[in-house]
């Protein structure tokens, strides 16, 4: 796929759905591909089930941020690979074989909160530097 930016709440970010519970498998039923044949499609965010490419991850600054977060936060891998799509493009394919399983990655504090939004906070920077 090809290189991409896709903004926070645009249309595009609305792709993320895909990869929440179970509706990644019941698409791969509803198309029903033949043995061997796969479909690739455009994504926003690919919960947890994410093979990169140590050489491209790298290029784009890898998670070498994160020493930059406070110590509750999330959106790190949206960040990721929002830097790697940015930069290189990015899909998903259909059968995966995994899927979402809906556990919550993100560490809150006792307060359940987080005090910074990585996706949010730092993409700015970050694709200034890494993904221009």
């Amino acid at each position: 796929m090809l290189p991409e930016a896709i903004e926070a709440e645009g249309a595009n970010w609305e792709r993320w759905h895909l990869h929440r519970a179970a509706n990644l498998y019941h698409v791969e039923n509803k198309l029903a591909l033949p043995p061997g044949e796969f479909l690739r499609y455009k994504v926003a965010w690919v919960a947890l089930c994410v093979l990169y490419n140590k050489e491209k991850l790298l290029e784009v600054g890898g998670f070498s941020f994160w020493e930059d977060l406070p110590r509750y936060h999330k959106g790190e891998d949206v960040l990721v690979q929002n830097l790697l799509r940015h930069r290189y493009g990015g899909c998903g394919i259909v059968p995966s074989g995994t899927y979402y399983s809906q556990v919550q990655t993100t560490t809150f504090s006792p307060q359940a909160t987080v005090d910074a939004d990585a996706f949010d906070d730092l993409s700015p920077e970050l694709v200034e530097r890494y993904a221009p």
